[in-house]
């Protein structure tokens, strides 16, 4: 558990749809470790340690990533889609980076589009 932690202590996130599914698997094995009979009153301490201190880094994280929200789009270009959220076009690339368009002067469906920048 310990090499997992650090490995995702590790990662650079950006969105936070990256960090809550890197959290959830941390803390869904957390879950399964401590739901074995444990007597090493020791042992449950260190998880329980780990547990805090992962729950901190989690929450720090959650303020410097992108937050990312999915709004539908219906026959609209990129340009006009990042335009009508950000006042300008500064974030095109970003939205570009975020979605995987074939066409981006032709949008239909849904865009993952950022809230925080």
């Amino acid at each position: 558990m310990t090499h997992a932690i650090n490995a995702a202590v590790d990662i650079e996130y950006t969105t936070d749809t990256d960090l809550e599914t890197i959290s959830d698997t941390i803390y869904d094995q957390q879950d399964k470790i401590q739901e074995l009979p444990l007597t090493d009153s020791e042992l449950y301490s260190q998880l329980q340690s780990q547990r805090v201190d992962f729950t901190n880094f989690v929450r720090d994280q959650q303020q410097a990533v992108l937050r990312v929200i999915e709004v539908p789009v219906r026959n609209e270009s990129l340009s006009t889609l990042t335009y009508r959220y950000y006042g300008s076009l500064d974030n095109y690339q970003l939205l570009q980076n975020l979605n995987s368009f074939e066409n981006p002067s032709l949008l239909n469906g849904t865009a993952k589009i950022v809230t925080n920048v």
